[in-house]
């Protein structure tokens, strides 16, 4: 999970560079959101069918702590746009 949040960091970095997002924290949240829904939607569509998973089975192969961690991930990956400043420090 570490390495998870340095790529997470540095991929809103990017993105809010990259494509010039304004400062506004709800410009920022929808970016966070949309990134967020299209994680899951690649997640929940080809990771399953790759897996051979069904919705179910893959709910019940997770444990609670790593779960948890993995849904708390997910909230910070949706968040970080808004948290992240223009530039990185030098």
């Amino acid at each position: 999970m570490p390495i998870m949040l340095v790529v997470i960091v540095l991929a809103a970095h990017w993105t809010i560079r990259r494509l010039d997002v304004p400062p506004d924290p709800s410009t920022r949240l929808k970016v966070g959101g949309t990134a967020l829904g299209l994680l899951l939607l690649a997640e929940f569509t080809l990771v399953l069918w790759l897996r051979g998973l069904s919705w179910g089975e893959y709910v019940a192969g997770r444990d609670s702590v790593s779960g948890t961690v993995y849904v708390v991930m997910l909230l910070v990956y949706a968040l970080m746009p808004m948290l992240v400043q223009r530039r990185l420090p030098p």
